[in-house]
Parts: C-alpha cells; sequence; structure tokens
C-alpha cells in the first residue's frame, strides 16, 4: 500500500535486469494495482499514504483523506459515542456537573491480508536470455500479477464481506457492509443496533430512476451533509445503468458546437459539483454517496506491501527459473459513517 523502498537483499532476475525490476516493481506498482480500480485507487491516493503518487490524479474526490499505521494485531479507529453529561448553561453559584462520560474506545478490524505471484519458467528464460527480452517478458507478468490483485481487491472493496473471528479476517471489510442497506448489523465490530452514531444514511426505493432519481439523490445529498449542508459528500459511486439513467437525465438539450459538430450528450458528469464514478462491482440498482475526508486506510507498520524473491535454488523440483511474490495487508473504514450514505432498489433493468 505503501510504496517502500527497494528490498535490502537482491536474489533473482538476473544481475543485467534487477536494477531495472527492483524500480519498476517499487515504483510503478501502485499504478498497476491501484489506479485500475476507481474506488481503490482514490481510496489510497486521498489517504496520503507515505510513497503514493500524489501527483494530479484523475479521481477529485477531495482533499483529505487519513491513514494510519497500527503496530497491534488488528486496525483500531478511535470513536466517541452518546453524549456529554457536562453540557449546562448556568448563572451564579450554580452547581456544574463534572463527569468522565464513557466513549466507545475504538472500531476494530482485523487487516486483510492478499497475496500474487509471477514465475519465468527455465524454457522461457533460455529462449529470452537477452536482458531487455527477460526484462520485458518479467514486466508483462508483473502487469498481470498486478491487474489481478487489483480487480480481487477491488471487488472485495464493494462487496459484503463481513468482520470475522480474529485471526481469520482474510479480505477487506465490503462497502455493503461498511454503508449498509440496513441499519442493524455489525461493521468493524460495532453493533449498529446499540449504537445508532454508527448508521450510515440509507432509502430504499422501488421505481425506476426516471421516476424517482434525482428527487432521491437531492433527499440523500441532504442527509449526508450535516446541519447547514457545508460537510458534503466527495464522490458518488454507482452501477453503469445508474450512470447511463442519471446521464440521461441530462442529455435532453442536444446541442450544436460548430456547424461541422454537434454533442448530444456533456462531456463530464457531476452531482452538485463533485464527480458521479461507475463500476460493475456496485451493489445492483444502488447509488453510493461517499464523503472520502472521512476515509481512514489503517496498515500494520512495515508490513503493508512486501515482494519476495525466488530463483532455481529455491525450485529445485520444478521448471521456475525465477519468481516473485507479493503480499499486501492493511484496511480501511469511515471515521464518520453518518456523512455516508446509500440509495438502493432502483428498478431499472440491466444494461
Amino acid at each position: 500500500m505503501a510504496t517502500p523502498a527497494a528490498p535490502s537483499e537482491t536474489r533473482v532476475i538476473g544481475d543485467p535486469i534487477v536494477t531495472t525490476a527492483e524500480t519498476f516493481l517499487t515504483s510503478e506498482y501502485i499504478e498497476q494495482t491501484f489506479e485500475p480500480s476507481p474506488l481503490l485507487g482514490g481510496a489510497f491516493r486521498l489517504s496520503k499514504m507515505p510513497g503514493t503518487p500524489m501527483g494530479k490524479s484523475r479521481f477529485p474526490w477531495g482533499d483529505k483523506g487519513n491513514h494510519k499505521t497500527d503496530d497491534g494485531r488488528e486496525a483500531w479507529l478511535p470513536v466517541a459515542y452518546g453524549s456529554s453529561s457536562n453540557t449546562a448553561d448556568f448563572s451564579g453559584g450554580s452547581f456544574l456537573n463534572l463527569n468522565a462520560d464513557d466513549v466507545g474506545t475504538a472500531q476494530r478490524s482485523d487487516y486483510a491480508n492478499y497475496t500474487d505471484a509471477a514465475a519465468i519458467y527455465r524454457t522461457e528464460a533460455n529462449a529470452n536470455s537477452a536482458p531487455a527480452r527477460r526484462l520485458d517478458l518479467f514486466k508483462e507478468r508483473g502487469k498481470q500479477m498486478f491487474r489481478s490483485l487489483s480487480a480481487q481487491m477491488e471487488g472485495h472493496l464493494w462487496g459484503a464481506n463481513a468482520d470475522t473471528a480474529e485471526g481469520t479476517q482474510n479480505q477487506f471489510v465490503g462497502i455493503r457492509t461498511l454503508i449498509s442497506t440496513g441499519d442493524t448489523n455489525t461493521a468493524w465490530k460495532l453493533s449498529r443496533t446499540t449504537y445508532s452514531f454508527h448508521r450510515n444514511n440509507n432509502t430504499t426505493v422501488s421505481t425506476d430512476f426516471a421516476s424517482a432519481g434525482l428527487s432521491s439523490m437531492r433527499a440523500m445529498w441532504l442527509n449526508c451533509s450535516g446541519n447547514g449542508g457545508f460537510d458534503k459528500p466527495t464522490c458518488i459511486g454507482t452501477t453503469p445503468t445508474l450512470f447511463s439513467a442519471y446521464e440521461a437525465e441530462l442529455e435532453e438539450a442536444h446541442r450544436l458546437t460548430s456547424l461541422k459538430s454537434a454533442d448530444a450528450s456533456p462531456e463530464s458528469v457531476l452531482y452538485k459539483g463533485v464527480p458521479i464514478f461507475h463500476t460493475t462491482n456496485c451493489l445492483a440498482c444502488a447509488m453510493y454517496f461517499l464523503n472520502l475526508d472521512y476515509l481512514w486506510v489503517v496498515v500494520p507498520s512495515g508490513q503493508e506491501f512486501e515482494t519476495v524473491h525466488y530463483d532455481e535454488k529455491q525450485f529445485p523440483n520444478q521448471a521456475v527459473k525465477e519468481a516473485i511474490r507479493v503480499f499486501v495487508r492493511g484496511t480501511w473504514g469511515f471515521g464518520r459513517m453518518d456523512r455516508q450514505g446509500v440509495i438502493d432498489g432502483f428498478t431499472d433493468s440491466a444494461i
């Protein structure tokens, strides 16, 4: 997750190409792994993880985000619940309360663990003995590895994975658990039945987008924006079907841009100035209002991204000449669930 320094020990990939290969792994993996995934890429850029490229991003989803490094066996996010019992107005010699109110010490979640590997067979190494050719082959295998890893993590981020028993967590807690279509589930080991502050906003509709989409979006925007409307969502994620339905609402005014061309659709799609993006991994018929200023990415200290190199000495009985394995550990969550929301139940047919 954070871009690490190159491993201190190099054991493979051949001397002529090892420096270039290491540079590829340690400087380009963030693009290879995170950029193909809109939510994953935006989340890790906004969290400002050390080493994350923070140049101009094509995802203008906010400017805060948070990251923290934990040394424990699980991730913790501090939270407070309830109200202070010391709040009062007073005059003269009124008696003033001074109580140490209970607080929720933390949201807790085990770290997710991901891995992938790429290898070059001995026959391939012999057929591509020139350093440049072996490097090209290695890079393509690496891109394939990172692309697959990105797809799996993106699917889990948008999924319904819940917290598991301690020591058994292997996947990210999914957005369908964090931003739920109900308010009685448990997320980050906090019950939303018990702790109402931990609930997100949710509206369920039972009609198509053309009938109630814009009015539902206006209501959800107000619910997520807080008192005064100043703490507004930073992006909206949805399905390709609902993205297309929203875009159709904007296309009534077809316009000529010159005598030689016409434009029948907007150049970019926003809602109240924030971007809308789509992904096939989103819950069907749903639209998520996200305030990523309250996003947290939590990683275990020094273990968020690890590369392990192998050579033929470690594969004496196999045809593998060289191999590399990557490990990614961490998790994500939100500090303010009341600033997040989901509309579900649209009846639009998938496109």
